[in-house]
Order: structure tokens, then C-alpha cells, then sequence
């Protein structure tokens, strides 16, 4: 057991990842042969709340957050009403209406298969099924791991998370914080307002790794038509919270039933607490 002292500390990015370098001081002598390394890991700490300006509507600030964990980023999505679902009769996701959220944290980007990796070593769970033979895809290891539901429920457990609801997902994935005055008969209210897509409405086809994407290409810098880096368009296909690649890429499992909203009466066999909902599409299908 050492104390350790950090004297500065200097954020360092390279390949698209975010690293940082500490000069410490210990206050002993630490014998290292050659080939070992000193691994640094900080403790959890209380998620830093959400908080807002003077006028309490038209801007809400988050901080990002590192889980020592799994030591991924998170970003907070601020405690407010969503806007979930649709207005064309005959969808699955018909009606439209609001949903009151708290406050709650969201991973930045899908979990990498090195992500699980970690997990796997850590806990002695099973290899995804994904990974051919069990054995650990050195040529994906920084694009979204392939699991079942099972699986990343047990991962989520494994970093003290969970998975989002489908409502929470549908928020963090959302283009827009700021709601929108709209004038009523009981006076002016602010109603949240849901995008198209995590950058906005415009439907920019080279933002997300989408069916779109690869109709004219098939390669993708050293990458074959599938799936990219987690970190690929982390400025471009990011949400208004900063949650990256929320469409497209790989399709994100959420911890609610597959169930009808209130007052959608479309018959569809498959609702009711038989499977989960996913989100966000993959490179294999249209945005």
C-alpha cells in the first residue's frame, strides 16, 4: 500500500482516444523489474449533479464523468420531459406524448469489444458469442461489441450500471436540449422537441455508419464495410448531451418490454414482455 501524491495532470489525445499523463510522487520506494508496470486506479465518486441558469429553462450545463469501473466516460443527461414516440397512426411507436425523466448518466460511446474484454478477464464471465471460437477479435477490438441482451445486462452489472430504458435512450439520443415557448391557452410553455437524428434533421448520410453510408464505397480508411471504431464521428454523430454514434454503427439494447404505448391499438404479436426494445439501427440498415 503507497501513497501516492499527483502533482499535474495533462489530458493527451491520440488515435481519436482521450488519454491523460500524471506526474505523482510516492512516498516510498517501488521496486519494478523490467517489463512491469504501476497501475493507477481512482475511486468512484458521486456523480456531479445537473444544474442550471438563473432563468431555470433555456440552458441546462452536465458534466461528464469517469466510472472507475470500467474507467469509460459518461455524459448526464439532465432531469426533464421527453418527447417519445410518433404521430403516424398504424407504428409501433404511435402515439406521441411526454415522458417525465430524472436525471440520469449515459455512456459516451457503444462498448468496444476491448471494453468487454476487460470485463471478461475481470469477472471471468464467458467470451460474447460473437467472438468466433471464444477468442478475442484483435482486428474489431476498438468497434461495438456484438452481445446478447443477457450479456450486456451482465456487463452493465459487472461496471455498477445498467442498461437505459428505452425512454432514456430515446432522450440521450435526442439533437436538442433546449425546449421550445410555445404559446397555449393556459399561457407560454416550453415543450421539449425531438430530432430526426442525434445531430439535427438534416439527413447527413456521411455522419453515421448506415446502409447510406456504404451504398458508394466499401472500404473505409483500413476498415471493410461493417462496423466502425466506437470513437468514429464522435463531432459529427454525436447527441445534444454528447452520447456518440447513437445511430447507426451498431443497434443498443435498452432494458424495457417490447410493449404498446397507451392508446396504440395496431395488433402486432410481438408486444408484450416476450423481448426487449433496441435503438439506434446499425450499418446494415437505413437511417
Amino acid at each position: 500500500s503507497y501513497q501516492i501524491q499527483i502533482l499535474s495532470v495533462q489530458k493527451v489525445s491520440r488515435t481519436g482516444k482521450t488519454m491523460y499523463r500524471l506526474e505523482a510522487r510516492l512516498d516510498r520506494e517501488v521496486s519494478l523489474r523490467s517489463g512491469e508496470t504501476l497501475s493507477l486506479r481512482t475511486e468512484a465518486k458521486p456523480l456531479a449533479p445537473a444544474y442550471r441558469d438563473s432563468f431555470g429553462k433555456d440552458k441546462e450545463y452536465f458534466l461528464p464523468v469517469i466510472r472507475a469501473k470500467d474507467n469509460r466516460e459518461m455524459v448526464l443527461v439532465p432531469k426533464g420531459t421527453a418527447l417519445i414516440g410518433t404521430k403516424r397512426r398504424g407504428s409501433d411507436a404511435y402515439p406521441e406524448h411526454f415522458v417525465e425523466l430524472d436525471t440520469y448518466y449515459i455512456d459516451r460511446f457503444e462498448v468496444s469489444n476491448r471494453d468487454f474484454l476487460i470485463y471478461v478477464k475481470e469477472s471471468n464471465a464467458r467470451a460474447p458469442l460473437s467472438w468466433e471460437n471464444a477468442e478475442f477479435p484483435q482486428h474489431l477490438a476498438d468497434c461495438p461489441v456484438i452481445v446478447t441482451y443477457t450479456e450486456a445486462e451482465g456487463y452493465a452489472r459487472w461496471a455498477d450500471k445498467r442498461l437505459p430504458t428505452e425512454f432514456e435512450w430515446e432522450k440521450a439520443a435526442n439533437g436538442l436540449v433546449t425546449p421550445i415557448r410555445v404559446i397555449t391557452e393556459m399561457g407560454i410553455e416550453y415543450q421539449p422537441v425531438k430530432t430526426l437524428y442525434p445531430w439535427g434533421n438534416d439527413s447527413a448520410f456521411s455522419n453515421t455508419n448506415s446502409l447510406e453510408f456504404w451504398k458508394e464505397r466499401s472500404t473505409y480508411g483500413k476498415n471493410q464495410r461493417g462496423l466502425l471504431p466506437v470513437t468514429e464521428f464522435s463531432e459529427t454523430n454525436k447527441s445534444a448531451y454528447g452520447a456518440v454514434n447513437m445511430s447507426g454503427n451498431a443497434a443498443e439494447w435498452t432494458s424495457s418490454w417490447y410493449e404498446a404505448y397507451s392508446g396504440n391499438r395496431t395488433p402486432n404479436k410481438r408486444f408484450g414482455r416476450q423481448v426487449k426494445c433496441i435503438r439506434g439501427g446499425s450499418f446494415a440498415q437505413s437511417l
